[in-house]
């Protein structure tokens, strides 16, 4: 028999994957666009681009559905 402390981090880690699942896949339904722009703001959050109004600025390249 497990403690509850045992049972709780037991489902913890059920929800947390089944989170994880769920977030997965809507990001992959989602358009190009709406994932470099994702990704863009994911990085400005973490830290990367600096803090200058030309940071984060998805430049949109030709052939790659992102615009």
């Amino acid at each position: 028999m497990e403690t509850p402390h045992e049972s709780l981090d037991e489902n913890f880690k059920k929800i947390k994957f089944a989170l994880e699942e769920d977030v997965l896949s809507k990001v992959k339904s989602c358009s190009p666009y709406f994932f470099e722009k994702l990704v863009v703001k994911l990085l400005m959050k973490m830290g990367y681009g600096g803090a200058s109004e030309e940071s984060g600025v998805i430049t949109g390249k030709s052939g790659d559905e992102g615009y």
